[in-house]
């Protein structure tokens, strides 16, 4: 099978290696904003949209795929809501270091998981084959309008509400034309030919390598955003942000998957329930980091809640993840 060459300890490696590089390139040269966004703008328009394309494009038809949209909706509000309440509790007491800067990201960053092609997808791909890639590519239908319809201007009036404020917001008519979104159209165009009965050629096109510069390029442009030479955050929000992600958003998991079989009597597709799993379990995402940049937020406290929250999950959740599922 093709996930048997993109395995979990190579898929670990690679994403350490690209990270690790992109820091000391980092600590050499200083920081390359523009190459940042060149590596980033490669992947979205190179890479991910072959790869969501194929992917989707095999898919059987079946209606039942929009609950994965749904599910990726609740997971990202209940995590709103969950970093909400902590950074209120927590804040009121001292123990959480948010200014009026920091609030919003850790919010953000509470709310946006991982669910792409570089760590969630991956896993996808790993665990549940080229199938899984596909379903992936289905549950975050629900990322761009949350992002551009909720987090933005979320982001924006944080930021003007700050005694830094002052940013200015691009029409989401033009947001939604970028090439930065050419994934999600492909996403679309893909499912277009699914539902029309359009069969996808028989050829054999090597998801599991096209993955490998996408996991690269994504980890090595963190790896150059993150600034190794001051530290932001303190216990607390280490544990709490945690908390967040790896307890109560796969609590919420549990209860929607509880909620769809006793009250509306609905049994799910095996794999369907094993992806929102793997989803439910999601770190930070890159986007909440995207979001600070933009809109003049504490970026650095960004990336290092990003960081941080994905080394646990490297290192502490992943491999328990991979336990339970052999």
């Amino acid at each position: 099978m093709p996930a048997s060459i993109l395995n979990l300890a190579f898929f670990q490696g690679l994403v350490l290696l690209s990270f690790v590089g992109g820091m000391l390139a980092r600590r050499r040269a200083g920081p390359q904003a523009d190459l940042n966004r060149t590596l980033v703008r490669i992947n979205l328009i190179v890479f991910e949209p072959v790869i969501v394309f194929w992917a989707t494009w095999g898919l059987a038809p079946d209606p039942a795929q929009l609950i994965l949209p749904l599910g990726g909706l609740i997971f990202v509000l209940w995590g709103f809501a969950c970093a909400a309440a902590f950074a209120r509790v927590f804040f009121s007491r001292g123990a959480l270091q948010l200014g009026p800067l920091r609030r919003p990201v850790y919010l953000i960053s509470g709310s946006l998981g991982n669910h792409g092609f570089t760590l969630c997808g991956t896993l996808a791909f790993l665990w549940l084959g080229e199938n899984g890639l596909g379903l992936a590519a289905i549950f975050t239908l629900y990322f761009t309008p949350y992002v551009f319809l909720f987090i933005f201007p979320y982001a924006e009036s944080a930021a003007s509400a700050s005694a830094d404020g002052a940013s200015r917001r691009t029409p989401i008519w033009r947001q939604w034309l970028s090439w930065n979104y050419l994934p999600l159209y492909a996403t679309l165009l893909a499912l277009a030919l699914v539902f029309g009965g359009v069969p996808r050629p028989d050829w054999q096109l090597p998801v599991h390598w096209l993955l490998v510069p996408t996991v690269s390029l994504y980890y090595l442009t963190l790896g150059l955003s993150f600034n190794s030479r001051s530290w932001l955050l303190n216990w607390p929000t280490i544990f709490s942000f945690a908390a967040i992600k790896f307890a109560l958003i796969p609590a919420i998991c549990g209860l929607f998957l509880l909620a769809l079989k006793l009250l509306f009597a609905y049994e799910l597709a095996a794999d369907y329930e094993a992806l929102l799993w793997i989803m439910a379990f999601a770190p930070a995402a890159t986007y909440s980091v995207v979001a600070s940049v933009l809109y003049r937020l504490d970026e650095d406290f960004a990336a290092e809640l990003f960081v941080t929250n994905v080394g646990v999950f490297l290192i502490g959740v992943l491999p328990v993840l991979a336990w339970w599922w052999a």
